[in-house]
């Protein structure tokens, strides 16, 4: 599992001071129908007279460059003044500046302390990243037992990239065969909820008959949903089955197809294969694979989150 926050800078509402909530109101209200610099105005208003989440959401507006020149000092500054005021969400998005140098030197520590405040409320966005920091030895030093603790606290909210990691976590740290189905059903539950990244997971563990019965169907069941939301590693797999004729009939079209769609994602792998089954195909074949990788970019394609954060390949 690598470390990685990725975190989505988000608008969230919480409480705060009345007068200033109708500003912040009529500011979301301007964002969600694309009138950024309406939205700018509201919440620069609402945060000058103590609104805590306008604070946090112009940092969002400074970050993501909507409505204003983007400014990843400003975002930061923002961010700081709602979250030295106790805002979760602020603490957080401090945290993903402090992880990634956005505004404010790179500092993993730093990034930890303002998450360890955030997770303390509760926030279980906050819970799973200062899991993925124990776990990864990251700002902090490695503390599986703290990652397990955390990751259990937003899994028990039912927060999915918790219940993967949980899963991973478990499933890594190996035992009986018991042991081992009960850290998949985290990956499962994950997955059933339309995480991308453990669906890959779970579609690979059944290749494997890791945690459940080894099932090739499922395995293409899995990955189909996967490289459907966009993910690069589930594509690679997807393909891989395609080719060898696993859990569905050989289809060397949809092969080139979902490797060429994880090959243009950065995948390197997919490259070398979408190399190999070209070298077997007619430019006729060839010919329906592009078009069918030009009609799933225009129709399907999603943005998702690259970090795989665990099992990602055949």
């Amino acid at each position: 599992m690598r470390r990685n926050i990725g975190l989505a800078i988000v608008i969230t509402v919480v409480l705060g001071v009345q007068h200033a909530r109708a500003d912040f109101a009529a500011g979301l209200r301007a964002y969600d129908h694309g009138d950024y610099a309406a939205a700018l105005g509201e919440w620069q208003t609402a945060a000058h007279e103590g609104d805590l989440r306008a604070a946090d959401a112009l940092g969002s507006l400074y970050h993501s460059g909507r409505g204003v020149t983007r400014s990843e000092a400003e975002a930061a500054r923002w961010f700081r003044k709602a979250a030295e005021q106790g805002l979760a969400t602020g603490q957080t998005h401090l945290a993903y500046a402090y992880e990634h140098g956005l505004g404010v030197g790179e500092d993993h520590a730093e990034a930890v302390r303002w998450l360890a405040r955030a997770a303390a409320q509760g926030y279980v966005e906050a819970e799973d990243l200062l899991g993925k920091h124990y776990f990864g030895g990251d700002g902090v030093p490695r503390d599986l037992k703290r990652a397990e603790k955390w990751f259990e606290k937003a899994a028990a909210q039912g927060f999915p990239e918790a219940q993967c990691d949980l899963g991973v976590l478990r499933f890594q740290r190996g035992g009986e065969s018991a042991d081992q189905s009960r850290a998949v059903d985290w990956i499962a539950k994950a997955a059933r909820q339309g995480l991308p990244r453990a669906e890959n997971i779970l579609g690979f563990l059944y290749i494997q008959g890791k945690g459940v019965p080894q099932s090739d169907s499922e395995a293409a069941r899995w990955f189909q949903e996967a490289a459907n939301a966009g993910d690069m590693h589930a594509q690679f797999n997807l393909g891989r089955m395609c080719r060898e004729g696993r859990g569905m009939p050989r289809d060397d079209v949809r092969a080139y197809q979902w490797f060429d769609l994880a090959a243009r994602a950065g995948n390197a792998d997919a490259e070398k294969a979408l190399a190999e089954v070209a070298g077997s195909m007619t430019p006729e074949q060839i010919s329906e694979a592009r078009q069918r990788v030009e009609s799933w970019q225009a129709t399907e394609a999603k943005q998702q989150p690259k970090d795989p954060g665990g099992i990602e390949e055949l």
